[in-house]
């Protein structure tokens, strides 16, 4: 079968990962589809990754190299302008498909959708399961792609038309950037998403994996959320907003906000959830996860607080600034009363 015959182009971007990058084309050739064209992508590597896929004798493969580094969208987007079939897919070098991947990714497409998500397992840098899938981690709505960067490309596969219509990946990203810029201008241009109910992606996940270090970590937009007056005034409230008893006060305002926005956002008409499962079903996942006495580890908003002079500042990740302020106007909407309880910490310690 030649790569014109593909239903579906799998493209695979890869720096300097030869030893990885073997598990990710076995798990491609294991597919109980066999149309399909995997286009594999060096981004400029300077180890035996072509030694490697030349071991591969199958029309079905193709190997690419840029010259120079394009990380991180770049060289998908030369895997885009090498091949030709109607829908794409996405595999990193370090993921696993299960061999029924494919087979129920296309069944969505078949049923008329554009843009699918499958459900994943994670493990770590050792192989060993991190946790079980959850439901909480396949459900989907437009204002969570806009706070978060959700699903790694490994879970996703659209249509070609959607790039030819809204452009490829951005170029001018850093990692863990690109794919959230792309989803959500699938979002903003309305596309559905269509969730694969079992999990057939293995994401590693380990603290050596591109997605757990700094130094592709995203923008911050910083929101000023209380003013104290002058510096000291602002470090003495944010003092009093670590404190314990505020700690389980805004403790509580997550766990009640969170839950009326995961009940509005997942009963709505633009909401996905797996095959089967219903709003009340994830919101049970979300009391069952968060049942018994709090963290002692971090804590969603006031850990993340921080004195800009006078001013207590929640530096929120984004893309850009316009997307910032798009964050800025969903928190103040959705989690106004953890907002107004550091406004109004900092409006005593100004007097």
């Amino acid at each position: 079968m030649s790569p014109d015959d593909s239903r579906i182009d799998v493209l695979c971007a890869t720096y300097n990962r030869s030893a990885l990058v073997r598990g990710a084309i076995e798990s491609v050739l294991a597919q109980t589809v066999p149309s399909w064209h995997l286009v594999i992508v060096s981004d400029a590597s300077t180890d035996d990754t072509a030694d490697v896929v030349a071991e591969y004798d199958d029309p079905r493969i193709t190997f690419l190299e840029c010259t120079a580094r394009r990380r991180p969208g770049g060289p998908r987007n030369v895997g885009l302008a090498a091949s030709s079939a109607p829908l794409v897919a996405y595999l990193d070098d370090d993921d696993r498909w299960r061999p029924d991947h494919l087979a129920q990714v296309l069944a969505r497409f078949d049923a008329g959708d554009s843009w699918v998500v499958a459900a994943s397992t994670y493990v770590d840098d050792s192989g060993e399961r991190k946790a079980p899938a959850h439901i909480l981690g396949s459900v989907w709505h437009p204002e969570l792609q806009l706070v978060a960067s959700l699903f790694e490309p490994s879970r996703v596969a659209h249509r070609r038309a959607l790039l030819d219509r809204l452009g490829g990946w951005s170029e001018g990203q850093r990692i863990n950037r690109d794919d959230w810029e792309l989803w959500l201008r699938f979002a903003d241009d309305g596309q559905p998403v269509a969730i694969s109910g079992e999990a057939t992606v293995e994401i590693r996940a380990g603290l050596t994996t591109m997605r757990h270090t700094d130094a592709y970590a995203a923008d911050a937009h910083p929101i000023v959320v209380g003013r104290a007056g002058s510096a000291d005034a602002a470090r003495a409230a944010l003092d009093e907003l670590r404190s314990t008893p505020l700690r389980e006060r805004f403790h509580e305002l997550h766990l009640v906000s969170t839950r009326a926005w995961l009940a509005d956002i997942l009963s709505s008409e633009r909401a996905a959830l797996p095959p089967g499962v219903t709003c009340d079903e994830a919101l049970a996942e979300w009391d069952s996860l968060n049942s018994g006495p709090r963290s002692e580890g971090p804590q969603p908003l006031v850990d993340e607080l921080v004195v800009d002079g006078s001013d207590i500042v929640h530096p929120v990740p984004c893309l850009t600034r316009s997307h910032g302020q798009r964050i800025e106007r969903l928190l103040r909407h959705r989690d106004r009363q953890r907002l107004d309880l550091v406004a109004d910490t900092a409006a005593r310690h100004a007097h």
